[in-house]
C-alpha cells in the first residue's frame, strides 16, 4: 500500500533507518531501491480517484515533456550550512532555486520551452520570494518559463505531488528538503534521467555531481546527516 509512502515519509523508522555500523551506504541503497520500486507500483488512492488518474487529469493525454522544480520552505533552508559542512560543497544555488539556476539547467537539457511546475515542499510554509522571482522572470516582455500551476484541489495531496515529480522528464530537486531527497532516490531507483539535486558548477554549466550508476551520496549518512537520510 503506497499510502505508507505518501503519508509516512516523515517518519525515519518507516524507511529503514537505524543507526548501525553494519549499514553502509550501499546496503541502505540496495534495500531502499527494492522498497521504492515496489511502492511505485501501487499508487495511493484518493477516494475514488487514484494518483495516476489525477495526474492524467492534470496532464491530459499530452506526451509533452515537463519539469518539476522543488521549492523548499524557508524553514528548511536553515539546514543549508550544516549540509554544506557535511558534504564539503556549496548547495546554495539548488537550495535557493533562483530562476537563473533553473534556466541554465533547462537550457542545457533543451527543456526551456516545455511545461514547468513549481512544487512546494511544504504547502503550509511556501517560499513566496521564490515564486515572486519566477513571476518576475515571466513578465510579458521576458517570458522565460512555461509555468503551469498545480490545481488547487491537488496541492495538498502529497501522493500526487510526489508522483508528478517522480515521473517528470526533468526534476530539479532541493537538497535541504527531505521529501525532495526521497523523490530523487525513487527516480534513481526507477532509472529516471535528468535528476538534479546535489549539484555543482562546471564552467558555465550546473551539473549533478552524483554518480548516475551508484548515486551513493544520496545514502551517505556522513555526508547528509540524519535529517536528510529520512
Amino acid at each position: 500500500n503506497n499510502s505508507k509512502f505518501v503519508s509516512g515519509y516523515q517518519n525515519p523508522q518507516g524507511f529503514f533507518y537505524h543507526s548501525s555500523k553494519n549499514l553502509d551506504a550501499t546496503k541502505i541503497r540496495n534495500h531502499r531501491n527494492s522498497m521504492l520500486r515496489k511502492l511505485f507500483r501501487y499508487p495511493a488512492h484518493l477516494g475514488m480517484e487514484d494518483v495516476c488518474s489525477a495526474l492524467e487529469s492534470m496532464r491530459g493525454t499530452t506526451t509533452d515533456k515537463y519539469t518539476v522544480v522543488h521549492v523548499a520552505s524557508p524553514e528548511r533552508k536553515s539546514h543549508l550550512p550544516e549540509l554544506n559542512e557535511n558534504t564539503g560543497r556549496d548547495h546554495g544555488a539548488a537550495s535557493s532555486m533562483h530562476p537563473e539556476y533553473v534556466e541554465t539547467i533547462l537550457t542545457q537539457l533543451d527543456m526551456l520551452e516545455h511545461d514547468v511546475y513549481l512544487l512546494d515542499g511544504d504547502v503550509t510554509d511556501v517560499d513566496d520570494d521564490v515564486h515572486r522571482r519566477f513571476a518576475n522572470a515571466n513578465t510579458a516582455a521576458t517570458r522565460k518559463f512555461k509555468l503551469v500551476d498545480i490545481p488547487q484541489h491537488y496541492k495538498h495531496n502529497v501522493g500526487i505531488r510526489v508522483y508528478l515529480a517522480v515521473l517528470a522528464d526533468a526534476y530539479l530537486g532541493n537538497p535541504v528538503d527531505q521529501t525532495s531527497l526521497w523523490i530523487a532516490r525513487m527516480r534513481y531507483a526507477l532509472g529516471m534521467k535528468n535528476t538534479y539535486i546535489l549539484t555543482h558548477k562546471e564552467g558555465d554549466r550546473w551539473v549533478s555531481y552524483l554518480d548516475d550508476e551508484s548515486y551513493l551520496d544520496l545514502y551517505d549518512i556522513k555526508k547528509l546527516g540524519i535529517p536528510w537520510m529520512g
